[in-house]
């Protein structure tokens, strides 16, 4: 699915709720914790914890710290903007498209491991 079709603001919502209230639920299901996200998960065995930190990694490298700065080490939006060095736009819009790629990330590499049922992030526009 491309990233045009995807309602980004609802995204934005959705996978917020994620990381804030069901995260720690995948990981802790499989011994993990939020530091693992950062410090590594083994890819195998195949498991939601391990899909999880697979999209994270395959998120390019600037959405991928913004996404674990905000979410994982728990900085604010303007704490992230002066150690990046990003404008307050720029960083809001570059996290919404982080956010967007990480959700169409997870359900790539659940469909392709074949995970069900599939947790899909993601919102739709509707035309």
């Amino acid at each position: 699915m491309e990233l045009m079709n995807i309602d980004r603001k609802a995204t934005r919502s959705r996978v917020d709720r994620f990381f804030k209230n069901d995260l720690q639920y995948y990981l802790l299901r499989y011994g993990y914790s939020l530091h693992d996200l950062v410090d590594g998960i083994p890819k195998e065995p195949i498991n939601e914890a391990s899909i999880i930190y697979q999209a994270l990694r395959t998120c390019k490298p600037l959405y991928r710290t913004l996404i674990e700065k905000y979410y994982l080490d728990g900085e604010l939006v303007w704490q992230i903007e002066q150690e990046l060095h990003i404008s307050h736009n720029s960083i809001c819009r570059l996290r919404i498209e982080a956010i967007c790629q990480f959700a169409t990330n997870l359900v790539a590499l659940q469909e392709f491991h074949k995970i069900e049922p599939v947790l899909d992030l993601r919102a739709m526009k509707h035309e």
